[in-house]
């Protein structure tokens, strides 16, 4: 604890020594800091100028960006629309075939039960003839 307030006190004799030294400012020092100041502000409308020529830049690469990013949105919309179109298309060909082939289904089914009709007649008819069975045998129909 003793050390911290010595601490302390050395502290503010050095400061207080310090602050209580002052430096003589002379005419000379006072057209330096003149021309220091001028220098600055001629430093900082340079700066200004060059981050002005440098936002400018920016904006410039913004539009670019932009106009790349309206073609992206373009091509985008394009293929979206396209694939549509193809999924569209093969649905109405897949709804078209099967409208066309019902039609078609229901011919092939009344022939097949007139085949299995005939055949079973047949079946039937070579019970009775032993000849037409023989023939039937040999080709493996019935």
């Amino acid at each position: 604890m003793k050390n911290k307030i010595l601490l302390l006190i050395i502290n503010f004799l050095i400061l207080h020594q310090i602050n209580a030294t002052q430096i003589p400012f002379t005419q000379d020092d006072k057209e330096r800091l003149i021309r220091l100041e001028i220098k600055m502000e001629e430093g900082f409308k340079s700066l200004d100028y060059r981050f002005q020529a440098i936002d400018k830049k920016f904006e410039a690469i913004d539009s670019k960006f932009e106009g790349i990013q309206n073609q992206l949105n373009l091509i985008s919309a394009l293929i979206v629309t396209l694939v549509a179109g193809v999924l569209g298309s093969v649905a109405y060909m897949w709804w078209d075939r099967r409208l066309a082939n019902a039609p078609i289904k229901e011919e092939i089914e009344t022939e097949k039960r007139k085949y299995n009709t005939l055949v079973v007649a047949l079946k039937e008819y070579s019970m009775n003839h032993p000849d037409l069975k023989k023939i039937f045998d040999n080709a493996a129909i019935l």
